[in-house]
């Protein structure tokens, strides 16, 4: 009997761990079965990832060039030559206390190409540019600031291809000469261009939108013999009685075959200020077409995953984002790059609704939906799918268990 009680006992403690095993497999699933909604659970933060950030660990040094051995000295590429310029090229740049990239009082040729530079003050230019000539500045990326780019003096500058917003000026030219600004975005800053006592300048083909405070461009009354042609400018001034797609208070500057979100056609399109410059050949520029976005797939992930959430809009001007969490807003940015990302990693367990919203210039909008569950995990950090896959499996071992429970002689 003894021996028999000894096996029994022993029967009973395995049936007893089997039957905790079991539970512990199932606590992945069990765990999520009474989430809630938002309303009842609320998330630390959403963080964005901005593609086109630099420095998110701090600020980096910004480029100071003073005199042609500057160059050299940061080791730059090139020779100063017109056919070999000095390069600053794939940088990322975050700086506050002065301009990202200030070069004074050179005479030798230089490039500024596919750089990122930012700031979130106000005080200083992104670039600044003094009495230099003979450079380019192209398809940088180029956010805040006082100015986006700041010239000064400057002669036979080239300034191509690049995204300024979210400056008090995008570009501002000052006392400067034979300055070409060509297939340049600039949007979202209280000015577009500022053109002071400026001269002999080409602005052809760029798109000047949806900056809110005064104009998309200003030619002041010292500013002579510009020319603006074949630039798309809209929506300037959002929200105002009176609307400033350009003033001119300059003299003989020509505009020509500009497209005007505010032109009533027939006729030529006059040009605000007084200098009563005229569009002799203008179209109306229309968007009615609302951003293209794609859907990503519902996303299931365990509780402080790294899981992050992109989407790819597309729009000929774009402009901002929205993002709500089960309606409530959660953050709004700059729309500037192809892909937008979010860190999913904060949120608390529970079932999430997502929506971006996202507004081009001329005040379209589109937005997508995703649903995002957020489950209890034991072991930490194990993927999105591979919770959905574990919570399945453990259903499936609770299953086998109990099988080999029933089959096993210990339960007779």
């Amino acid at each position: 009997m003894k021996v028999g009680g000894f096996v029994l006992g022993v029967g009973r403690k395995r049936k007893r761990f089997l039957l905790a095993l079991a539970l512990l497999l199932l606590t992945p699933f069990l765990a999520t079965a009474d989430n809630s909604r938002l309303n009842e659970r609320k998330m630390e933060s959403i963080t964005p990832i901005d593609d086109y950030a630099s420095a998110q660990n701090g600020e980096t040094e910004p480029i100071i060039v003073d005199s042609p051995e500057d160059f050299e000295s940061y080791g730059f590429p090139g020779d100063g030559s017109a056919s070999n310029p000095y390069t600053i090229q794939d940088l990322n740049i975050t700086y506050t206390h002065s301009a990202c990239i200030s070069i004074s009082n050179v005479n030798v040729c230089f490039v500024i190409s596919n750089c990122i530079l930012e700031s979130n003050r106000s005080y200083y230019p992104i670039i600044l540019l003094r009495n230099v000539q003979n450079s380019t500045i192209e398809e940088n990326i180029i956010i805040g600031g006082r100015e986006g780019i700041y010239c000064s003096e400057t002669r036979n500058l080239g300034i191509f291809g690049n995204t300024i917003c979210d400056s008090n000026s995008g570009l501002t030219l000052v006392s400067s000469l034979n300055i070409t600004a060509v297939d340049n975005s600039i949007y979202r800053n209280s000015f577009g261009v500022k053109v002071e006592s400026t001269s002999q300048c080409l602005f052809s083909t760029n798109r000047i939108y949806g900056n809110r405070e005064w104009a998309g461009f200003l030619v002041s009354e010292t500013s002579v013999f510009n020319s603006f042609n074949s630039n798309l400018v809209g929506w300037n001034v959002w929200g105002s009685s009176w609307s400033f797609n350009a003033l001119d208070y300059g003299g003989n500057n020509t505009w020509f075959s500009n497209a005007w979100s505010d032109y009533t056609p027939p006729g030529p399109y006059n040009i605000s200020g007084d200098a009563y410059s005229q569009d002799i050949q203008p179209t109306l520029l229309v968007d009615v077409e609302a951003p293209q976005i794609n859907s990503p797939v519902d996303v299931v992930m365990g509780e402080g995953s790294q899981v992050t959430v992109s989407w790819y809009p597309r729009d000929a001007f774009p402009f901002e984002y929205t993002l709500l969490l089960s309606e409530e807003i959660t953050s709004t940015g700059l729309w500037i790059d192809d892909e937008i990302s979010f860190n999913l990693q904060y949120l608390e367990p529970g079932d999430y609704d997502l929506i971006i919203s996202m507004t081009d210039g001329s005040g379209n909008v589109s937005e997508d939906l995703i649903f995002v569950s957020v489950l209890h995990v034991i072991l930490g950090d194990i993927g999105t799918e591979l919770v959905a896959y574990a919570s399945v499996l453990s259903i499936v071992l609770f299953l086998v268990i109990l099988w080999v429970i029933k089959r096993s002689p210990w339960s007779r």
